[in-house]
């Protein structure tokens, strides 16, 4: 199920499903001032940032997840579909329990831990 974040003030949630663990929620964040997510506990969250390779720039976290996420796996460059190709890092996470907080990505040189970030993106997440 691809759930696209939007500017619309409202809470994209994941629809209640048996089976779980194998929901996945996808959420692209390139659209600015995305709406609280939320995931059941047990559910996968991918999120889909843009990237360009060529300029050198990674996103990487932003301090620590909260404690109810856990990294699902390694973050990967993906193509992404759509009207205009284009390339996004993707980042899973799964839900390990209950709670709300906050993931936050900074986009930087990962070589350089100190360089000042040309763009920050900040995610609202709650696990019911």
């Amino acid at each position: 199920m691809l759930l696209a974040a939007c500017n619309s003030g409202r809470d994209v949630a994941a629809p209640p499903a048996p089976g779980t663990r194998d929901a996945v929620v996808e959420i692209d964040a390139t659209n600015v001032g995305a709406p609280t997510i939320r995931i059941a506990v047990g559910q996968a969250l991918r999120i889909r940032l843009p990237a360009s390779p060529a300029s050198g720039q990674d996103w990487v976290l932003d301090g620590d997840l909260p404690p109810f996420l856990r990294v699902e796996t390694d973050p990967g460059l993906d193509p992404a579909q759509g009207p205009a190709p284009r390339i996004v890092q993707t980042w899973s996470f799964r839900a390990c329990q209950r709670g709300r907080g906050r993931v936050r990505f900074l986009r930087r040189p990962p070589w350089d831990a100190g360089a000042a970030s040309a763009r920050r993106e900040t995610l609202d997440i709650v696990a019911d």
